[in-house]
C-alpha cells in the first residue's frame, strides 16, 4: 500500500513492526521475479552491508520525526524515492 493513503498513526503503529517498515522501504528494489524468500535475503543483506537493522530503520524515522516535524509517511515517500532512482 502506498504510504501516502496511509494515515500517520497507521504509519507510527507500524513502527512497532520493524521489519515492515523496512519492507515499505525496500519496496521499490525489489524485482518482478523475486519471491518473498528473495526479498528477505536481500533486505538482510542490503541492511549488513550498510550496518543497520529494521530497528534501527524505526528508530531513526522516529528521530528524525522528533528533529525536524516531518511525517513518517513524507520520510518513506523520500527514502523510496531516492532509492527507485
Amino acid at each position: 500500500m502506498n504510504e501516502a493513503k496511509r494515515s500517520e498513526s497507521d504509519l507510527t503503529e507500524l513502527l512497532t513492526r520493524p521489519d515492515e517498515i523496512a519492507k515499505l522501504i525496500f519496496e521499490p528494489m525489489f524485482e518482478s521475479w523475486m519471491d518473498e524468500k528473495d526479498k528477505k535475503e536481500f533486505m538482510k543483506l542490503t541492511m549488513e552491508a550498510c550496518d543497520l537493522t529494521p530497528q534501527i530503520l524505526a528508530d531513526q524515522l522516529v528521530a528524525h520525526k522528533e528533529k525536524t516535524g516531518l511525517s513518517i509517511g513524507r520520510q518513506l515517500e523520500i527514502c523510496r524515492a531516492q532509492l527507485a532512482c
